[in-house]
């Protein structure tokens, strides 16, 4: 069984995007929106702290900590409950008890996606290729983490394994959607009226995005079942009679 072409990724990630239009723009926006909230919050706290005394400093600075923490965990909770819903969009108990089964997940999900990245970011900095190499290999680690348990090293080394003979047609899948989304962007910043491009980019942050979530995760899907195909299947024990 071969991977699905770019093309037909994209499509089948289209129709999987119409057929669960609003629970998916609620998974976009709500967390987006309480994101705006805290920034907007620390930047006016920011601009106030002109005028403070030393003693209420001591209090400002831990807020702004705890408002850019939480900033990090609504981030990490949006997209970890999209990968969920993807998992298991045919059960969508509403937005508020996938974030209540997501929120377990947060701390995890969070050091094996830093590890990821701080091991992809290692290989940019030595040479580009080596970069190139780990993030292909890590790119199922956030379906992995959600959707598999896998945590950690496990969890990468499960990416890596169903990328290994992959490799390249992997790589230029992530490409093809790569360009698909810059190819986007970049017809948007053409367009003269800032009004009409400020439009454009909201539309394209609603369906971009989670279009571009969901193609990996019809790609991880097709790979899992390319590897469950290639695995031998044991024999079933004859029955004692």
């Amino acid at each position: 069984m071969s991977l699905p072409s770019p093309l037909a990724l994209l499509a089948q990630s289209w129709q999987f995007y119409r057929r669960h239009l609003w629970p998916l723009v609620k998974l976009i926006i709500l967390p987006s929106l309480l994101t705006i909230l805290l920034v907007a919050i620390m930047a006016l706290l920011v601009v106030l702290a002109t005028n403070l005394s030393s003693w209420q400093w001591v209090v400002l600075v831990p807020t702004l900590i705890i408002g850019l923490i939480g900033v990090i965990i609504m981030s990490l909770l949006g997209y970890a409950s999209l990968v969920y819903f993807l998992g298991h969009a045919s059960d969508y108990p509403g937005i508020l008890p996938l974030w209540r089964t997501a929120w377990p997940l947060i701390g995890k999900f969070w050091l094996t996606q830093l590890l990821s990245g701080l091991i992809t970011t290692f290989g940019f900095i030595l040479l580009i290729v080596p970069g190139i190499i780990f993030l292909t290999r890590y790119v199922f680690v956030p379906f992995t983490v959600v959707l598999d348990r896998k945590f950690g090293r496990e969890a990468l080394n499960v990416s890596t394994s169903l990328v290994k003979g992959r490799f390249w047609a992997i790589f230029g899948r992530g490409l093809a959607i790569s360009l698909f989304s810059w190819i986007l962007s970049f017809l948007v910043t053409q367009v003269d009226q800032p009004v009409i491009v400020g439009l454009l980019q909201i539309l394209l942050y609603l369906t971009v995005a989670p279009l571009t979530t969901i193609y990996f995760y019809h790609l991880y899907q097709a790979c899992k079942l390319e590897v469950n195909d290639l695995t031998p299947s044991r024999p079933t024990p004859a029955s004692i009679a």
